[in-house]
């Protein structure tokens, strides 16, 4: 429990604080001696507060005034505004950041800058597959090494933002543009291209807090020995190793993804899994990419063990991680004690230099 009772904000959607547990978290911070409440996009924020911290995923507001939504485009500028205007307020995540991991371009830039500072300091943590920008066109992909996963650039705050595709060979392009292109009617549109790298069937979800991470183990696609395209919604996959109840629409087809993979073969594969090494892959990209709530998936290739990263996101639901409303407030809290003492440092500092200048004129002004 923290002694100082701080004011925290918080701007979520009503679908993220009823299913991924933030009501839960809110809860928890009320109980432990933190002011907390939602904030008003349609009213002034400063007069809501003064805030110690705001914690948000306004992306989910952002792709909206992003499509031409002027009551959204209103709230977004009010919270960038007040941003803008008031520095010291602890904000998670900054805004400049986390709007660039709304792309998937983008996103995989800032993956390919932490893997420069890491080949500058003599060590290559992990791979990102092979990709290319491209319409799903057979002619502008026949020297494409199958098979691909092909995903939307806009990666979340939209129900297509997580449709994907894995093709296995070029003849299947054609049907895999049709079923990409029926929710948006576009049939030339550009989609991230990215070689598909057989893993076994597991992904391990690392859930980022303030430097400290969760690792929650999760089935992925098989190892790719089917001619059919496959189709799904990312955020419908299977989350345990068991038998898919009640498959909803979205859904991948059955068996295409190793949700029933025995726990031997599980295991086995989670052996593989470098703590030591995770752990500064996790210092590595925190460091780059200066956020205290993320996520990033990790498969490790079949054939040479290498760790390839494939998705990275900001604020994630952290399904899995039992210990979540703690863990949220624990990193919340250490934040700010740390821009604190960061504060009162440059507070003394100033104060020593202030004193400092003092002494030299009286000095000055006495030997004249």
């Amino acid at each position: 429990m923290s002694e100082k009772k701080y004011k925290i904000g918080y701007i979520f959607t009503e679908k993220k604080i009823k299913h991924q547990g933030i009501q839960q978290f809110i809860d928890y911070s009320r109980e432990n001696n933190c002011d907390i409440d939602t904030i008003n996009l349609n009213e002034s924020i400063e007069s809501q507060g003064p805030y110690d911290c705001i914690i948000h995923k306004i992306t989910d507001l952002i792709a909206k005034a992003n499509s031409g939504d002027e009551v959204v485009q209103k709230q977004v500028e009010n919270f960038k505004n007040y941003v803008n205007n008031n520095p010291n307020v602890l904000i998670l995540d900054p805004l400049n950041v986390v709007c660039k991991l709304m792309d998937r371009i983008t996103a995989n830039d800032l993956l390919e800058k932490v893997r420069k500072v890491e080949r500058e300091r003599g060590k290559e943590l992990f791979k990102l597959p092979d990709h290319v920008i491209k319409p799903l066109d057979k002619e502008q992909l026949n020297n494409i090494h199958f098979p691909i996963m092909c995903k939307r650039i806009n990666a979340c705050s939209s129900k297509i933002a997580h449709e994907m595709s894995l093709i296995p060979s070029l003849d299947k392009v054609d049907e895999a543009r049709r079923i990409m292109s029926a929710s948006t009617n576009k049939e030339n549109e550009n989609y991230i291209i990215q070689q598909f790298v057989n893993h076994d069937g597991i992904l391990f979800k690392i859930y980022v807090y303030n430097n400290n991470y969760k690792v929650i183990v999760r089935p992925s696609l098989n190892n790719v020995n089917s001619p059919d395209v496959i189709f799904f919604d990312s955020q419908k996959i299977p989350k345990e190793f068991k038998i898919q109840e009640d498959l909803e629409e979205g859904s991948p087809p059955p068996n295409s993804f190793a949700n029933l993979s025995s726990i031997e073969i599980v295991e086995k594969k989670k052996l593989l899994l470098d703590e030591e090494k995770i752990t500064e892959i996790t210092k590595d990209l925190s460091e780059c990419l200066n956020l205290t709530l993320y996520g990033y998936d990790v498969i490790i290739d079949s054939v040479t063990n290498d760790y390839y990263i494939v998705d990275v996101n900001y604020f994630p639901a952290f399904s899995g991680v039992s210990d979540f409303n703690e863990i949220l407030y624990n990193a919340i809290l250490k934040k700010l004690q740390d821009a604190e003492f960061s504060n009162n440092k440059t507070s003394l500092y100033s104060l020593f230099c202030i004193n400092i200048s003092l002494y030299v004129i009286s000095f000055k002004y006495f030997t004249f």
